[in-house]
């Protein structure tokens, strides 16, 4: 790449697409409620989410997303050291198929795709149609240039209809029993030609969180950030969290006033509203009631002691049950032993404390994070570690070579 068309590395291009996506991102996010509020109802409706939950998705985005952090994100995902990375052409197809268990949760991909320098064929969830198909438009009618290398559909066989030639590389995230399926559909149409093998498969499922010091406390803060980590999205997302870990047994804090009236508070912020209360979660607290398993219950969530067979190699980390948390007494150690598990380590998306640490921690090379991030990720955040606008630039080096 000529020096000239670089900015200390970075191709010229890459810089000036993350200032056109932040600059048009802030527009089309900043639009009158009476643009928005028809698109948020929309989205309301096809989702299940609250009207608060919407809201606090896009707040956050707001703030998030701009040309400073899509910048940074550009910069920090190129290296100056590593030769193999290269910008996408318009013509390599990536086609993304998103999931629709969070408002716009298909957003980092489509950015990394477009920051990329490739074509964005975006297969959107019909649980998520009503957002991300408004910017996607808004985006299209905005900028021309960017217009001929986005294309995306609710339906698979519209999106194949505007893709014509190889599609290079898939993003896919969703439950990994159903990817050989999907790919089948797009094998029978004769306009497609897969090229290449490259595939990212998004596998986590939920998060874990340390909770705190034997000789610690929680703070109402803290308590409110673990009642927004587990009750957010009704706890759908792979950053929500799906197992405490404690110094303590749950029996610990079984009566604590201070975890319930954050977890009420919560649900009132998000005006939840189950209706009915799912019935395994109603039979998961019988069990525990009948059988003296300490738990703490709320309409929409069961927080249990662990039931034994967890600690089994080969079963899964988390519950089954929507909305139902498992307690476990311990410490670092065993999340340690759960990373290296293959089966247990492929389910675990983020590690959170309650506790202030160290910036750089880690755990099996796995981040810690701060617990108040969980539902509130900054735009580079790395799903199943890996960054994916730098995954892109890995590609067309080894398309190259094979």
């Amino acid at each position: 790449m000529d020096k000239a068309d670089t900015v200390e590395n970075v191709p010229k291009r890459a810089i000036q697409t993350a200032e056109i996506l932040g600059k048009r991102w802030q527009e089309w996010i900043h639009q009158p409620p009476e643009v928005m509020e028809p698109i948020i109802a929309a989205q309301v409706d096809q989702s299940g989410h609250t009207r608060a939950d919407v809201v606090y998705q896009l707040k956050h985005l707001a703030d998030a997303i701009t040309p400073e952090s899509l910048r940074k994100w550009v910069q920090k995902s190129w290296s100056t050291s590593d030769s193999t990375l290269q910008e996408l052409q318009p013509t390599d197809v990536v086609c993304c198929i998103h999931a629709g268990n969070l408002p716009m949760v298909g957003l980092q991909d489509m950015f990394a795709v477009a920051l990329s320098g490739g074509f964005y064929a975006g297969k959107v969830s019909r649980r998520d149609a009503s957002l991300m198909c408004a910017w996607l438009e808004y985006l299209k009618d905005h900028e021309p240039d960017l217009s001929e290398r986005i294309a995306w559909s609710t339906e698979s066989k519209s999106l194949m209809q505007k893709i014509h030639g190889s599609i290079n590389a898939w993003i896919f995230t969703g439950n990994e029993s159903t990817w050989d399926s999907i790919k089948h559909q797009w094998a029978d149409q004769p306009s497609i030609t897969e090229s290449t093998h490259s595939t990212l498969i998004r596998r986590a499922e939920a998060s874990i969180v340390m909770l705190e010091d034997e000789d610690e406390s929680l703070t109402p803060s803290q308590w409110n950030a673990l009642a927004e980590a587990m009750l957010r999205y009704q706890g759908k997302g792979c950053r929500s969290v799906g197992v405490i870990l404690s110094a303590h047994p749950l029996s610990h804090y079984q009566h604590s006033c201070a975890m319930v009236d954050s977890l009420e508070s919560v649900l009132i912020k998000s005006m939840h509203d189950e209706r009915p209360i799912l019935q395994e979660r109603q039979m998961e607290r019988g069990w525990c009631a009948a059988n003296q398993i300490a738990h703490v219950w709320v309409d929409h969530l069961l927080i249990r002691e662990a039931p034994e067979i967890l600690f089994e190699e080969k079963e899964s980390l988390f519950s089954p049950i929507p909305g139902v948390v498992y307690w476990v007494q311990g410490n670092e150690s065993m999340i340690s032993s759960w990373l290296k598990n293959p089966k247990k380590g492929s389910q675990i998306q983020s590690v959170y404390t309650a506790q202030s640490t160290n910036s750089s921690k880690q755990i099996e090379r796995i981040p810690v994070e701060q617990l108040d991030t969980a539902q509130q990720p900054p735009l580079d955040w790395t799903p199943d570690g890996e960054n994916p606008l730098r995954w892109l630039l890995h590609q067309p080096s080894k398309w190259c070579a094979s």
